[in-house]
Formats: C-alpha cells, structure tokens, sequence
C-alpha cells in the first residue's frame, strides 16, 4: 500500500500541454491457494491534474485524468530453477478531454529461468 503525490514538468519542445500534477495510491497482496502457486493481486490509482489549458482543447479547458491500473498474476514453479506464470495487465484512463481517453488489456505468458 502507498501514496504519491508530485509534479512533472515537460521539455520545453513538448510546451505546457503535459505540466501536471498528480496524486497516487496503490495497493497489493499475494496469495498461495495451494499446488505451489502465487497469485498476485495490484491495484493503482492515479488522479492527473494538468495546470495549464490543452491545446487539443484550443485552451478553453484544463485537462484533468483519473487512471486505474491493475494486474493479475499466477505463478507456479515447474522444478528448482525454472517457473511459468501468466499475467493480465489492465488500464483505464478516463478524461475530461476525449482525445486522452483510452482502455488498454494486456496478457503476458511468462516463461522463468533463475539460478
């Protein structure tokens, strides 16, 4: 579990469209429900706060996000040094300005070689 809180401040060639300020907060927990499997649970939430109007706006407005991000992994050894897991990676980004808004879903199959 944590929190966040800054500010970013672009390149002079990207102007103030992306000067922003932002608060975070995300929370997790992992779990064996037995047969040498990990699950991991995450959980992060992101409220973006922009301080100057948007060009894609023509500047009459201030772009404001609230982004969820979270995952879901599974992992299970296979023998002494080698595992595989599968992931589920999720975004939403919900905007003010529609231009910004999007949804992302991502599933990785992960094969594991530690030593």
């Amino acid at each position: 579990m944590g929190y966040e809180f800054g500010s970013e401040r672009p390149t002079s060639s990207a102007g103030n469209d992306y000067r922003e300020r932002y608060h975070q907060g995300a929370v997790g927990v992992g779990f064996s429900p037995g047969w040498r499997t990990t699950i991991d649970l995450t959980y992060l939430f992101r409220y973006e706060n922009y301080l100057e109007p948007s060009s894609v706006a023509n500047f009459r407005t201030n772009r404001r996000d609230t982004v969820s991000q979270f995952a879901v992994s599974a992992r299970r050894p296979l023998g002494t040094y080698l595992s595989v897991g599968l992931t589920y990676y999720g975004t939403i980004d919900d905007s003010n300005i529609a231009a910004f808004q999007y949804r992302r879903n991502i599933v990785a199959a992960e094969l594991l070689f530690a030593y």
